[in-house]
């Protein structure tokens, strides 16, 4: 089992339910923290964010949802993994993906 790849997904799929404390403003930001701390990883981390929310969530919405995968999305990813490639802090480099009145609890910064 390669460490950094399941580290990268872990890291894909976070947070488990955004739902759960209704951070529907804050969504693109988790798409972007998601794929920068994949990127962070190295290569194959940011190759298994890349597949696992532009060809998995992304394209599972296009196939799925009437108004299919939402552009912002897929920007919000690019950019995650733009900034975990490039070495930079996710939260310094995602946290423009939010509204700016949207306050982030500390847990998720």
């Amino acid at each position: 089992m390669n460490v950094p790849a399941s580290r990268a997904a872990v890291a894909a799929s976070r947070p488990p339910s955004v739902s759960e404390d209704d951070y529907s403003e804050r969504d693109k930001y988790f798409h972007c923290r998601g794929n920068c701390e994949a990127a962070q990883v190295g290569p194959v981390g940011e190759f298994t964010a890349a597949v696992a929310s532009d060809y998995g969530k992304e394209f599972f919405d296009d196939l799925t949802t009437e108004a299919g995968a939402d552009e912002a999305d897929r920007a919000a990813n690019r950019q995650g993994r733009s900034v975990g490639r490039s070495g930079g802090q996710c939260y310094q480099g995602c946290k423009n993906q939010m509204k700016p009145w949207v306050v982030l609890p500390d847990e998720y910064r």
